[in-house]
């Protein structure tokens, strides 16, 4: 693991001091201050990595994505919490279901089908997101809408 005290210099074995034109440069001090902007900096990325990656269905929640197959085929997916879900196949049936987040991926269960992911997400989808999604039974593309959308 990285520390402070495993990136600092050996400070208490002598300051350095570099003498110029008109003035000193205590190397320590500037040592010090770099390292524990590096530190900060690191810090902050892995934590705004973390939040980005634990928010990845944060944007469904309360709104519904629309999925248009490569056949026109319209299948509309109401997310009502953090944990289930409400999918109207193109036939006009409701189907209740589940749904959670795995890392990068967003995974769903509805009815008696198995549980189906996404591949990996980017960016967590919002209201107003659109984008395709190609599989092995094609092409599919979605488009997220603000509340319930059915």
């Amino acid at each position: 693991m990285i520390t402070p005290q495993t990136l600092a210099l050996p400070l208490t074995l002598a300051r350095l001091t570099v003498w110029g034109i008109g003035s000193r440069v205590d190397l320590a001090i500037l040592w010090e201050n770099n390292m524990k902007k590096l530190l900060l900096s690191v810090a902050i990325l892995t934590a705004s990595a973390g939040v980005a990656l634990a928010d990845i269905g944060a944007g469904l929640i309360g709104n519904t994505v629309t999925l248009t197959g490569s056949d026109g085929a319209v299948t509309k997916i109401y997310y009502p919490d953090a944990s289930t879900l409400v999918m109207k196949i193109p036939a006009g049936a409701e189907i209740p279901g589940t749904w959670r987040v795995d890392g990068e991926t967003i995974c769903t269960t509805a009815g008696d089908q198995p549980e189906n992911c996404t591949p990996p997400i980017a960016e967590a989808p919002t209201p107003g997101a659109s984008g395709t999604i190609d599989g092995d039974a094609g092409s599919v593309a979605w488009a997220v809408t603000a509340g319930k959308d059915f």
